[in-house]
């Protein structure tokens, strides 16, 4: 059936419908205006117009046909409306994630309370070691953040007194001690079991705890006894306490483990700490090997490597006149000159224990005022 037959009858095979006309203005600059017969197809518009034959109407496939841009007495279309898109497309778009399987709170809802404050208030966080020292400097801040924390020592003394001045400032349902030596795999299952006992679940575990342990020496003069000691607090402690905890976070689909190395590791400095360094170095291998097998499990594992910072601990390593050397020498190698403190590490261990870092792991994240990249 020929064109002038269409439109003649009124009809194209296979559709009963009437073709519709529009008109649509010249493009030749005469304002003259162009007879527009609509031809209805299988599934598609098609709209031909004398000497421009193939020219095609948007078809939104909602079983409605879409409107004809500079027809029928609308707005000319112009280039840039090949780069708008229709208000229909734009509606049947999905909606863009906020976060990974997370809704964000709307500050303009208002309220005591913002969801992220709501989930941070469940979450559960060990820190070992956490009775002084930096570990010490963690438990607060992650209890400041909203969590609840169990403060871990081998001096139960300190780890009571760490968490009664936690306590203090968040209240006493939100902190709990617990006396325990990280390289005694009973003790280790005995205060995760009481955590998990308080609280019911296990969110984050900080593997702080460790040190140097001995007076900085050369290496052939520490005795084996003395090189497995600081190798079972530094390492084999946080793969003893990683396993005890491990389970519930698996349980869970979640959880974030923060290990403990040091800048040191990839310096070699300062000389005398050949035991340390080489534990240290062994918290890098197994945070890397951990976040490849746990990661399928929902599991996060990252380390900080701590630059210099001066606490209290650090006086059984180096005499008053090496320890002020060191800082001086300190501010000379890394790219800032100053010498760190406790709450610069505070907030890269907050950050790996939060939703904020879901998407990291495997990392090793050195806080040390640049000394490693100096």
């Amino acid at each position: 059936m020929g064109a002038q037959a269409q439109h003649r009858t009124g009809r194209v095979r296979g559709d009963a419908r009437r073709p519709r006309r529009a008109v649509r203005r010249g493009g030749d600059g005469s304002g003259r205006l162009r007879r527009v017969l609509l031809v209805h197809g299988a599934g598609r518009d098609r709209a031909r117009t004398p000497g421009r034959p193939g020219l095609r109407r948007v078809h939104h496939g909602d079983g409605h046909h879409g409107a004809d841009r500079g027809a029928g007495g609308g707005r000319p279309r112009t280039a840039a409306d090949r780069h708008r898109p229709s208000a229909r497309l734009a509606d049947r778009r999905p909606a863009r994630r906020a976060g990974r399987g997370r809704a964000r709170p709307d500050p303009r809802a208002g309220g005591p309370v913002t969801a992220a404050e709501r989930a941070a208030a469940e979450r559960v966080a060990i820190v070992t070691g956490g009775g002084q020292g930096l570990g010490r400097a963690y438990a607060a801040r992650l209890a400041r953040a909203g969590n609840r924390v169990a403060v871990v020592d081998v001096a139960g003394a300190a780890a009571h007194a760490a968490a009664a001045d936690i306590a203090a400032d968040v209240g006493a349902d939100r902190v709990s001690a617990h006396e325990a030596d990280v390289t005694d795999e009973d003790q280790v299952a005995a205060f995760v079991g009481a955590v998990v006992e308080r609280w019911g679940r296990v969110d984050a575990l900080v593997n702080n705890a460790g040190g140097a342990l001995l007076p900085a020496a050369p290496f052939d003069s520490f005795d084996r006894a003395e090189w497995t000691r600081v190798l079972d607090v530094n390492l084999t402690g946080q793969w003893l306490c990683a396993r005890a905890v491990v389970p519930h976070m698996r349980a869970a689909g979640h959880g974030k483990i923060v290990n403990v190395s040091s800048t040191m590791v990839s310096k070699g400095l300062p000389v005398g700490l050949a035991p340390y360094v080489a534990a240290k170095a062994g918290v890098v291998g197994l945070t890397r090997a951990l976040a490849r097998e746990l990661g399928p499990d929902g599991i996060r594992v990252n380390a900080i490597a701590p630059g210099y910072i001066p606490v209290e601990t650090r006086k059984t390593v180096h005499t008053p006149r090496a320890a002020t050397a060191l800082r001086e020498r300190m501010k000379t190698e890394q790219c800032l000159p100053v010498v760190g403190v406790p709450d610069d590490l505070c907030g890269a261990v907050e950050f790996l224990c939060s939703p904020a870092s879901d998407f990291i792991t495997g990392q090793v994240v050195n806080v040390d005022g640049g000394w490693a990249h100096g």
